[in-house]
Order: structure tokens, then C-alpha cells, then sequence
């Protein structure tokens, strides 16, 4: 397969890994002998390395590969994807990757779905922590059922943003960052669901805040009585990824890996006395994009992944609507003598 990304967050992301896996044996096969199209408007491209070509334009990149053999990475902003979908496909692209979360709102869901239809389009959403190794093991555990029956789940996931992505032009949404992720992994774990609460608190700090940025949680009610609970906080100090299942006879909690790049998840599975700690080898977004070149590459239908990306749309919209915002800008009195701190401290 061919390749083009389309947008900076791509060429931050996505462009590192397909390198890195086109030099791979074990990947190689998946990818043409032919560059790496960047696609990336007016901004300054990147240094230049092999494997690597860049366009300014959709018409330009598409007249430098054979659009029935590529893969389009669409890394632009959730919003304003119509359009560039309705390009890629008049150009004759149909095997696309687009960032999470798939859509902003239902109306743009309806004119994405619209267009999958209409115009034939492969659409995958980058998901890359239900492809993580963490979460197909999480899978397997429940399957097993070694540890009793799935009883409830718990997400945490915080990342610090304290700038506006310079793609946007815009401050993020709590609900559009870190929680589409969370979703997915909720409904690859335990299925379908609908939301019975959702909250949004907004950012405690006083200078600089980014409006619809603060912390947010969800409570899901999953078909088969399983609760999950999802909390994020974009004004974090630290960025963590960890779930706690919890089971009839135990528990499993588990940590994905900080980098982007990879790492080392953590999981600690306990039953009664008996505890156990393993580092597990995720490199999610690596074995997210080769397993989704590998569905292309082979024509594999992605309605079902589809169609459980729209219900993680759905279900976040009506979250947003449940959820009643509180603006409060909270700001500490600033201490003026030893007393006082430790008084602010208790």
C-alpha cells in the first residue's frame, strides 16, 4: 500500500511509526517501495529524510501515487473532515485512517456516514488503544472468566494541555480528547452501552484556562449490567492511562505506557492472597496502523469497526448534553507566612 497523510498531527505522529515499521522486516510487505506522501498545506515540511516526499496540496499528493493501492492518513480536526473526505473520494481514494474521535456532533456524523455510503470509503478511526496489548489482554481475562464475572471498570485517562493546537486554532473539549479513547476501550471490553451520568467541571486555573478544557466523567451502563466509570482532566500535572477492572474474585489493574512510541504496560492481577505484576511489550499505534494496512491490503470490510465508532460519537454527544458545566476559576489566596501555609496545606 501507498501512503499520504494529511495534516501536522500526522506528520507528529503517524509519520515516525510508518517509518520506523517500513524498515522492518516484519512489516515491510505492507508498504510500496514508493515514499511516504506528507501532505501538509503551507506549513514549513519537515526535515527531509528517505522515504519521505511532501505536497502542498490533496491534487498534488494524489498524482504522486496510484490512489486505489493508498492508504490516507487524515489527520485534520475532527469539524472540518466532510470536505476533505469528499475530495479524497472525486480523487479516488478509499482506504482511510481518521483520527479519533470520528466527529464532533451527530449532524457531522450523519454527513460522514453519508459519504461512506454514497462514495464507498473505508473508513478506520485511529483507535489505537483497543490494538494496544494491555487491552486485548484485559479481553482475554474477562473471557476467561478466571476471575469471575466482569463486574465493573474503571478509566482514568489525564494528559496536561496547557496550549491551543495550532491546527485548530481552537482550545480542546475535555470530551474530544482523551475520551473517545476511553469509550472505545469501554465497549471493547464490556459491549454496548448507554450513559446514565456525565459531569464537566471547568479549569481551576485562574490565568490562561482553555475554555471546554477542566475535567469531565462519564458513568456508562453496559447491556450486560457491567458499570464503567471514565474520568478525565486536561489540567493534570501528569499524564496517566490506567484501568481497574474488577471481577467477582479479583481484580486487574492495569497502566498503559506513557510514550507515544511505545514502552511497557503495566498489569497487577489479584485473587484473594495471590498477586501478580507483568511488563508487557505495547507499542499500540505501531500495531494499530500494520494491522489496519494489513485489513486493506486484503479488502476487509470495516462496517463493524465503523459502526462501534459512531456509537462512541453518540454516546459522547449525549454526555455533553447530560452534562451541566461549571465555570468556576478557582484561585488560592496566595500565603503570606509559614502559619498560613500550613493552614492552606490542611
Amino acid at each position: 500500500m501507498h501512503t499520504i497523510i494529511i495534516g501536522r498531527d500526522g506528520a507528529k505522529r503517524h509519520l515516525p511509526v510508518l517509518l520506523r515499521a517500513r524498515r522492518s522486516p516484519r512489516f515491510a510487505h505492507l508498504f510500496a517501495e514508493h515514499p511516504v506522501v506528507l501532505c501538509d498545506g503551507d506549513a514549513a515540511p519537515p526535515a527531509r529524510a528517505d522515504g519521505l516526499v511532501t505536497a502542498r496540496t490533496i491534487e498534488k499528493a494524489a498524482a504522486l501515487v496510484d490512489p486505489a493501492r493508498t492508504v490516507v492518513h487524515l489527520c485534520s480536526p475532527a469539524g472540518v473532515r466532510p470536505a476533505a473526505l469528499e475530495e479524497l473520494a472525486g480523487r479516488g481514494f478509499r482506504w482511510i485512517i481518521v483520527e479519533e474521535p470520528l466527529a464532533l456532533n451527530v449532524q457531522e456524523l450523519a454527513e460522514i456516514a453519508e459519504l461512506r455510503r454514497s462514495r464507498g470509503l473505508e473508513l478506520v478511526v485511529q483507535a489505537r488503544w483497543q490494538a494496544s496489548a494491555l487491552t486485548c489482554r484485559l479481553g482475554r481475562l474477562v473471557e476467561s472468566g478466571s476471575l469471575g464475572s466482569l463486574l465493573s471498570v474503571e478509566i482514568v485517562q489525564d494528559e496536561p494541555r496547557f496550549s491551543t493546537p495550532p491546527e485548530t486554532g481552537r482550545s480542546p473539549a475535555v470530551f474530544d480528547v482523551e475520551m473517545p479513547h476511553s469509550v472505545g476501550v469501554a465497549l471493547c471490553i464490556a459491549g454496548s452501552a448507554t450513559v446514565v451520568e456525565a459531569e464537566w467541571n471547568g479549569p481551576s486555573r485562574a490565568g490562561g484556562a482553555l475554555p471546554g478544557a477542566g475535567s469531565a466523567r462519564i458513568a456508562l451502563e453496559h447491556a450486560v449490567g457491567v458499570r464503567t466509570e471514565i474520568a478525565s482532566d486536561l489540567g493534570a500535572s501528569v499524564l496517566r492511562r490506567r484501568l481497574v477492572l474488577t471481577f467477582t474474585d479479583g481484580y486487574a489493574t492495569g497502566h498503559y505506557p506513557v510514550a507515544e512510541d511505545g514502552g511497557h504496560a503495566q498489569l497487577t492481577i489479584a485473587a484473594g492472597a495471590i498477586r501478580r505484576h507483568l511488563e508487557i511489550p505495547d507499542d499500540a499505534l505501531t500495531a494499530f496502523l500494520t494491522r489496519t494496512y494489513r485489513g486493506f491490503a486484503r479488502e476487509q470490510p470495516t462496517a463493524a469497526e465503523f459502526a462501534m465508532h459512531t456509537d462512541v460519537v453518540r454516546l459522547l454527544c449525549q454526555a455533553k448534553s447530560m452534562s451541566v458545566p461549571r465555570q468556576q476559576l478557582v484561585e488560592v489566596p496566595r500565603a503570606r507566612r509559614p502559619a498560613d501555609i500550613g493552614s492552606a496545606v490542611h
